[in-house]
């Protein structure tokens, strides 16, 4: 179920009236890197050329997490009492 917010101040506040917390998680900074091709963040490229690609070969399908198991990880997130993620993206 998607819920609005509105402003109210500096409060948001949801359909009924209440004031509404927002308690958020980083997903994962790993995910600014395309799952495809394989790229790291700890070994330098090799020449200036290295740091980028073709942009229509790239996929970020499969980060943060395998799409199969995004289910299970945003009801987690959910469970752990968070009703906000920050998605990095490029």
């Amino acid at each position: 179920m998607v819920a609005s917010l509105s402003i109210r101040g500096a409060d948001f506040i949801d359909e009924q009236g209440r004031t509404v917390q927002l308690k958020g998680i980083n997903v994962d900074g790993g995910s600014k890197y395309p799952k495809s091709p394989n790229m790291t963040s700890h070994i330098p490229a090799d020449g200036p050329d290295a740091l980028f690609f073709e942009g229509d070969s790239v996929s970020f399908v499969g980060r943060p997490f395998p799409l199969e198991d995004a289910l299970g990880h945003l009801r987690r997130i959910k469970r752990l009492g968070y009703n906000v993620i920050r998605y990095l993206f490029t």
